[in-house]
């Protein structure tokens, strides 16, 4: 599987993950070891399928990255950028 191109794709993805990881490990260990990680990795895929829709208006993308972003560590807040070029500027 290849980068998730929508939404239904990415879902599908962090659940096999999900599933793998409790697999192997267990509920309780799985969320201790992976579960806050787990949960940047989606906000960081949802901000990119939001970065590409081309349904929003750049007002719409902005404040929904900016939503995306605040969830996330300080530290980490970099893997969202603050502004996204719409959709259909992109080359």
């Amino acid at each position: 599987m290849g980068i998730p191109a929508s939404r239904e794709e990415a879902d599908a993805f962090f659940a096999q993950m999900q599933a793998l990881q409790r697999r192997h490990f267990g509920d309780e260990v799985a969320e201790a070891v992976f579960g806050e990680e787990m949960r940047h990795s989606r906000l960081v895929m949802e901000a990119g399928l939001v970065a590409h829709d081309a349904t929003l208006s750049d007002q719409e993308r902005q404040a929904r990255l900016m939503a995306l972003r605040s969830q996330l560590p300080p530290a980490l807040q970099d893997a969202i950028p603050e502004a996204a070029a719409s959709p259909a500027s992109s080359p």
